[in-house]
């Protein structure tokens, strides 16, 4: 059979039998950072305490909060923030339409939180 000529300033290929050098293993990849603000807004909208007269006052003026409104000190940095849990908020959604509106403005997305994904809720892309 035909040889190809050699080529001196080439290296030559491994032959055949021999194994291919291994690979280190991968580094693992530090997990994901998630940045998660709880906000408490002991709402409790059912009897006996349904109708209270101050929820509409202090959700006006936590939503001017998140909106960067004068006058609020003390609060966190909600631009290093990714998702914001909304803890005892037992009212109709039209009652924290504000807060909502103000968080929204901030970039974030509302979710119901009811069981399971419902149909308004953002979905990810599975992974």
């Amino acid at each position: 059979p035909l040889q190809p000529p050699s080529l001196p300033w080439l290296p030559s290929p491994p032959p055949p039998s021999s194994p291919l050098p291994s690979l280190p293993p991968p580094s693992p990849s530090p997990p994901p950072k998630l940045t998660v603000l709880s906000i408490n807004f002991a709402c409790r909208d059912v009897a006996p305490l349904a109708g209270c007269d101050n929820c509409k006052v202090r959700f006006d003026l936590i939503a001017s909060a998140i909106r960067g409104g004068p006058g609020y000190s003390g609060l966190p940095d909600l631009s290093s923030v990714d998702v914001v849990l909304a803890q005892e908020l037992g009212t109709a959604e039209g009652n924290f339409a504000q807060i909502t509106d103000a968080l929204a403005a901030r970039g974030f997305t509302h979710t119901t939180g009811s069981p399971a994904p419902t149909a308004s809720d953002p979905q990810c892309a599975n992974p």
